[in-house]
């Protein structure tokens, strides 16, 4: 059942192209858009337990997530819906999950992790009042030379997905208080 919920989201356009680009002619791996969701969940439901191996860590939430009921399904089915719903507030289709301060956009996991982990979190009416505040504010994170680092090489480590999870829930809170 885990499975098929992983199967149904994946097929979510923005989920489904997600790092094609404009043109979408890059190739993709039949299964990326469910190791995207898995991910969401993996991170949303488990993120202490990660040691630093996502293979490792994505199958051992595979295995607990495939003896989930169906309330729990139902669970995870609309708070991804609904973390996704909130991405879209603050950024427009073409932009979501990808750096919005270069001219030329690419979608990454790193985006990805770090947007769809918060701001499913913040209430939607606080997302469209401080929209904009929250698009400067990731505009800042990006080029953040800490948050740079984090990202250059290494994008699994542990430490890497701590530095930047730290530093963007510390922005997305200064720019959505009041």
């Amino acid at each position: 059942k885990f499975d098929e919920l992983l199967q149904r989201l994946s097929q979510n356009e923005i989920i489904k192209n997600f790092g094609l680009g404009k043109e979408g002619k890059a190739k993709k791996d039949s299964r990326e858009g469910e190791e995207l969701v898995l991910r969401y969940f993996a991170f949303r439901e488990s993120a202490d337990s990660y040691e630093g191996n996502l293979s490792k860590f994505l199958d051992k939430y595979m295995k607990i997530a495939s003896s989930y009921d169906e309330e729990k399904l139902a669970s995870l089915n609309d708070d991804f819906e609904k973390s996704l719903a909130a991405c879209l507030i603050v950024f427009d289709e073409e932009e979501v999950f990808s750096d919005i301060g270069k001219d030329r956009r690419r979608q990454g996991v790193v985006y990805y992790d770090l947007l769809m982990n918060t701001l499913g979190k913040v209430p939607k009416r606080i997302l469209r009042r401080k929209k904009s505040n929250i698009r400067t504010a990731f505009i800042d994170l990006c080029n953040s030379p800490a948050f740079r680092k984090s990202t250059a090489g290494g994008l699994q480590r542990k430490s890497s997905i701590n530095k930047r999870n730290l530093e963007w829930n510390s922005k997305l809170q200064e720019s959505i208080s009041d």
